[in-house]
């Protein structure tokens, strides 16, 4: 991808947009999660980490924290992204959305995010990452344990506005179950 001239336009047109000019709330969170998508692959692309994005960091310096990408001329971190820019609009389902490039995190959509078409996109992915028993949710039936992925724990407060992380995944979850596969 380093090589792809496709991939450096992309990145040329990110650079040159202009976020401030978004219309409303889907379109938005949708520019928001495909910038913080490509820039997250972008560091992996760039940075070729040997096991993880993690080792493009360290402890007191990590990736999350290091410059991922320019827009309009300010250069954004992927903490920054997520943590001041998409988690304050409220909307949980953005965790099942934005990919940090390791295993445990949700699936990369096949395709961007759009403001006409966010809420079945945000649906659709939250539901796969869900079923995948190695990263959403997974039910261990000989000891009738219900295994979740850790963002549920990290991001705890981001899901009590639908009434805790339980009430949210009773929504997008059978009970004893994941979602089943459409």
């Amino acid at each position: 991808m380093r090589r792809e001239p496709d991939w450096d336009r992309l990145l040329t047109g990110i650079e040159a947009t202009d976020p401030v000019a978004l219309q409303n709330a889907a379109a938005r969170i949708a520019y928001w999660i495909n910038v913080y998508n490509a820039f997250a692959i972008d560091v992996v692309v760039k940075g070729r980490p040997e096991e993880s994005i993690r080792d493009l960091g360290s402890f007191f310096s990590p990736v999350w924290k290091k410059p991922a990408g320019r827009i309009a001329g300010r250069t954004y971190a992927l903490q920054e992204i997520e943590h001041e820019i998409l988690r304050p609009m409220g909307d949980p389902r953005i965790h099942g959305a934005i990919v940090c490039a390791s295993l445990s995190c949700p699936p990369l959509a096949r395709t961007p995010y759009t403001a006409d078409g966010l809420e079945g996109e945000l649906q659709e992915n939250l539901e796969r990452w869900l079923r995948h028993p190695g990263k959403g949710v997974r039910l261990d039936a000989a000891s009738n344990t219900l295994y979740v992925s850790r963002i549920f724990d990290w991001f705890e407060s981001d899901f009590d506005a639908q009434g805790g992380v339980r009430t949210f995944l009773a929504h997008y979850t059978e009970i004893g179950s994941p979602v089943p596969a459409r």
